[in-house]
């Protein structure tokens, strides 16, 4: 009865981003959700499901850091979250491994030895910062950025052994008094807010002022996933921006990503952290700043009826009412057995939905077309590369030419009699036969 009188008492004025109800035998409580929900769930099972309430929280905090502590004698490493300088909780940190060293003491003594010993210390040392290095790039991985701390000069000397991807992601680097510790960890991450933020703001948020600042001009940037989807199958998008809670009709997330690579457009994940990023998040959820303008007519598709689109291959599980079974009532539903989640979808948020379903223009048909052409162009330029290699007898010279020829085939504002003429002409002036030319635009 406590869980039908919550329930019953929720207004959508007073829960705009939905209500999330937790009801057992003997507890019944009702939560506001830091994010809008987007659908009505109902689970019934021994434990309470805060799966959507740990997604939303994941959201809030941002992207994950690494971090790598490293003193004389020892190292450490984890990761953060939260280190948006907004949040009053702080950075969110967790430990993932440490290593201890075994190098000896700096010492004036020795005599005649004392070179001996210390270059036995620094071989010593340069083994240490391998290590670290090496185990670094085991844990680190899918980071958004690295941030390193420690005393004296062994922070700077590990960055230099760190691998190139691992170095080039390094954010910052900040000096503490302590040794490497879970201490130690949380310190250099909220030292580290500052620095972070401006390489948050330089990045992520300089993209999403300039799609916002799109917006406002015609044939510049495109939004909606349809729209969008059209536009990166042109080329045309130079940033791809995708909500961190993105819940896409046509393509999941990684899906997104790896069609961007084909095309050569930058991903960037925009999280709900500031204030332009949740507006984002809200409204529009994909969007792009395109290279050239395109013409809005260019992007229109013809819309398919929600009944003709195939739900399941598009990944949307179909629900349909089934007269025999209807759903069972508010009551009915707070009576079965003990742990209970309920899910008050926000107001609008299921028209939204079914919104969202009807703008689908495309079928699973035409997106695995899409991944199946990039795979094929892409064994094309090997073919080609292989064949110039053979020609010319050298590889740095058949990478060149592939790399010149790939971005003249990329061009799809020209037309394709153009781009023709600008490839035979560049090949032959590589010394290369024009019919290799002429059997690369037929592959392509």
């Amino acid at each position: 009865m406590h869980a039908i009188n919550l329930w019953k008492g929720i207004s959508p004025k007073q829960y705009p981003n939905g209500a999330v109800v937790f009801c057992s035998d003997e507890f019944a409580e009702i939560l506001h959700p830091p994010t809008p929900l987007r659908g009505r769930t109902y689970s019934c099972g021994r434990q309470f499901n805060t799966s959507v309430l740990e997604d939303a929280i994941q959201s809030q905090l941002g992207p994950v850091y690494g971090v790598i502590v490293i003193a004389g004698s020892d190292a450490a490493f984890g990761k953060v979250q939260g280190l948006n300088a907004s949040m009053a909780s702080g950075p969110v940190v967790s430990v993932l491994g440490s290593l201890d060293s075994h190098i000896a003491g700096r010492t004036r003594r020795g005599g005649q030895s004392a070179l001996r010993f210390s270059r036995l210390r620094e071989g010593s040392e340069l083994a240490f910062l391998r290590k670290v290095a090496e185990r670094a790039g085991m844990l680190l991985t899918d980071v958004s950025g690295i941030i390193v701390g420690g005393k004296a000069d062994m922070k700077q000397k590990l960055v230099q052994e760190l691998p190139e991807p691992l170095r080039k992601q390094v954010l910052c680097i900040v000096d503490l008094p302590c040794n490497a510790s879970a201490d130690a960890l949380d310190l250099a991450a909220r030292r580290a807010i500052d620095s972070v933020a401006e390489c948050e703001h330089a990045g992520v948020d300089c993209v999403i002022n300039r799609f916002f600042e799109l917006t406002l001009r015609d044939s510049m940037s495109c939004y909606g996933e349809m729209q969008t989807l059209k536009a990166v199958e042109m080329g045309a998008v130079e940033h791809l921006l995708l909500a961190s809670d993105l819940e896409s009709t046509l393509l999941a997330k990684d899906g997104w990503k790896a069609l961007a690579e084909s095309y050569g457009t930058l991903v960037v994940e925009v999280y709900p952290t500031s204030e332009q990023g949740a507006e984002f998040c809200k409204s529009f959820g994909v969007g792009g700043c395109l290279r050239w303008p395109l013409d809005s007519e260019v992007l229109e598709e013809e819309l398919v009826d929600a009944e003709e689109a195939p739900a399941e291959a598009l990944g949307i599980q179909a629900k349909t009412e089934d007269k025999d079974n209807p759903v069972p009532s508010l009551e009915k539903t707070l009576e079965c057995a003990s742990g209970k989640a309920f899910l008050l979808e926000s107001s609008g948020a299921s028209a939204a939905a079914d919104a969202e379903i009807e703008r689908v223009s495309t079928s699973t048909t035409d997106t695995i077309n899409v991944a199946h052409t990039a795979e094929l162009r892409k064994e094309t330029l090997e073919w080609f590369k292989a064949e110039v290699q053979h020609v010319l007898d050298d590889t740095s010279a058949a990478e060149a030419v592939t790399a010149c020829v790939e971005v003249v085939l990329a061009d799809e504002v020209t037309s394709m009699h153009e781009v023709s003429e600008d490839l035979i002409a560049m090949v032959v002036a590589e010394g290369l036969p024009e019919e290799l030319a002429l059997e690369l635009m037929r592959r392509w």
